[in-house]
């Protein structure tokens, strides 16, 4: 059925199936151009017009004198309603400087670091379930400083916020016993990203270096998932506590 009216419309095939089909009426001449267009619109079903949704106003954030404003943010709670699934929704607060990247410095300052008092005021305001905060951890990894998590700033902030799930940003470059430390303070989410990007790299430019007439991508591109599997495993190992 399909096949015949591609032919009704365009009228070569018709020819080529009467010669092939016994029985096909004959035609003799084409469908004339104003037939075709007919057939084609009556073919077509109607075009209806998409309306488009009406935005919906964002809240103009209220003038504050340089503290965080929390009454300008949206109120989402989660878990509000009757539906019986958990919803796990994060919110962040706190200044994570650096970028995913391998950087020399990155400048940090208390300063930066998750207000108690604030992530206590962020969570009753907003609702969310988990929190990311700061407290030494930056993005990215440093080649010319030390990464350093202050453990005992992070648990300030858990004694004022007890029932929230708590995700470290930025824990690549950090070291091991840092990891574990905030795993044991009460941190349930770490975030490694640019090691991975690391070793991923570095599996590449080692086996190119090694095969420099290699151009199949995936036996380059192997050994270099390989290289990310072996930094998983062992921050794998990590979160076990080994």
């Amino acid at each position: 059925m399909v096949l015949v009216v591609a032919g009704l419309i365009s009228g070569d095939f018709y020819y080529y199936l009467e010669k092939q089909i016994p029985g096909m009426p004959k035609i003799t001449k084409k469908p004339a151009k104003e037939e075709i267009t007919k057939l084609k619109e009556e073919a077509a079903p109607p075009l209806v017009p998409t309306p488009t949704p009406t935005p919906t106003p964002r809240p103009t954030p209220k003038q504050t004198t340089g503290e965080i404003d929390f009454d300008s943010m949206i109120n989402i709670r989660p878990n509000q309603g009757n539906s019986s699934r958990e919803v796990l929704v994060e919110g962040e607060i706190g200044y994570l400087r650096g970028s995913s990247e391998v950087q020399t410095k990155v400048e940090i300052t208390p300063d930066d670091f998750t207000k108690p008092e604030d992530a206590k005021e962020f969570v009753e305001k907003t609702g969310v379930n988990q929190l990311a905060v700061v407290f030494g951890n930056i993005h990215g990894i440093v080649t010319e400083q030390e990464e350093k998590l202050d453990i005992e700033h992070f648990k300030k902030i858990v004694m004022a916020v007890p029932d929230v799930f708590y995700v470290l940003h930025g824990a690549s470059g950090l070291k091991d016993e840092d990891v574990r430390a905030a795993i044991k303070a009460g941190v349930t989410n770490v975030h490694f990203n640019t090691e991975l990007r690391v070793a991923y790299t570095e599996g590449i430019h080692r086996t190119l270096h090694d095969k420099p007439n290699e151009t199949t991508p995936y036996k380059y591109l192997a050994p270099a998932v390989e290289e990310v599997k072996k930094v998983v495993a062992q921050k794998i190992k990590i979160f076990m506590g080994k």
